[in-house]
């Protein structure tokens, strides 16, 4: 039994949105460009460390800092980067995962603009969450449900 409480914790509802601001942000710089649509086929390496990408068409990207951003991928760019699973330090293991959600409508004596818009509830021994959403909704959802296969089809 207990709570914890972490004032300035928060989560993203609109992850979409969130990187197109991103996006936005880093194109006004003038120093930024996107590749949607592309696929990352080698890590190029140099001195022992990253110094690009190379992607499916052949284009190769040179950079000072490679930053995997693949998300649940990242583990399939991890091993990109070390082809010898001996140089990987990494500790920590991504995979693509399925959680199943529903928003139901909050109910109607709930007002989440009252301060009670960063609250998010979680129970690890049932495996549940909830949090608000916007539109007055509330997010429930599962974590880690043991169900899902550890594999991925990638395209």
């Amino acid at each position: 039994d207990g709570a914890v409480y972490f004032p300035t914790a928060g989560y993203i509802s609109d992850p979409q949105l969130a990187c197109h601001n991103l996006q936005t942000a880093a194109l006004a710089t003038g120093r930024a460009e996107f590749a949607f649509g592309q696929s990352v086929v080698e890590v190029t390496r140099e001195a022992g460390r990253a110094s690009g990408v190379r992607l499916a068409d052949g284009t190769v990207i040179s950079a000072g800092v490679v930053v995997n951003a693949a998300g649940p991928h990242s583990s399939a760019i991890n091993a990109l980067a070390f082809p010898d699973p001996a140089e990987n330090d990494m500790r920590i293991a991504t995979r693509p995962m399925r959680q199943e959600v529903s928003y139901v409508p909050s109910p109607p004596e709930i007002d989440w603009s009252d301060g009670g818009a960063g609250m998010v509830v979680t129970d690890p021994d049932t495996g549940v969450y909830w949090r608000p959403e916007v539109g007055g909704k509330i997010l429930c959802g599962t974590v880690e449900p043991p169900c899902d296969a550890s594999f991925h089809r990638y395209p």
